[in-house]
């Protein structure tokens, strides 16, 4: 039932290269947490990002700040995940402002009744294909049915989200298996 916020700003920037489990936000039933990039920081991890496992948990990127995610050594399918399991209802990605930013290589799942949202010139932009079978940016796609909910939200000014595989196109799967 713990919480915690971590704000990487002013221009700052961190690295985590984990590989596998590179940041898990709200990772208990009851948990909640934040992960906030503002001011220009710009962050890059190498690991499964989780925003929303089985906790309630945001994951912001504003301000004109950039994410770079990746996950080589993942046994997941996706690279990363906005919630997870019912635990993790009503968490929140969102990228928001000119210039911010998440650059991911490979899938992305929105479910767990949480949303993505990409505002005001914030972009989405997915670089490499998600696994085999797997959709480059999958919304609502779980057999558990109390997790099968996934919203997108785009709106203002050049906000977007691209799906751009090796190929020059990419899936974008929604409430499908």
């Amino acid at each position: 039932d713990g919480s915690g916020t971590v704000t990487v700003s002013n221009g700052a920037s961190l690295a985590i290269n984990d590989g596998v489990y590179g940041l898990i936000i709200g990772t208990d039933a009851g948990s909640s947490g934040t992960f906030l990039l503002t001011g220009g920081a710009q962050a890059t991890i190498l690991g499964y990002i989780s925003d929303g496992y089985q906790g309630v948990s945001t994951l912001e990127i504003t301000g004109g700040s950039v994410l770079f995610s990746a996950a080589d050594n993942n046994s997941e399918n996706y690279v990363a995940r906005v919630g997870q399991l019912a635990g993790s209802a009503g968490s929140l990605a969102l990228i928001s402002g000119a210039g911010s930013a998440w650059y991911m290589e490979g899938g992305l799942q929105i479910t767990g009744a949480s949303t993505l949202e990409v505002l005001s010139g914030g972009a989405l932009v997915n670089t490499a294909p998600a696994a085999s079978g797997y959709y480059t940016v999958a919304v609502g796609l779980t057999a558990d049915s109390a997790s099968n909910v996934g919203i997108i939200v785009v709106s203002g000014t050049a906000g977007a989200v691209h799906s751009v595989l090796n190929t020059g196109t990419g899936e974008i799967g929604i409430g499908c298996d």
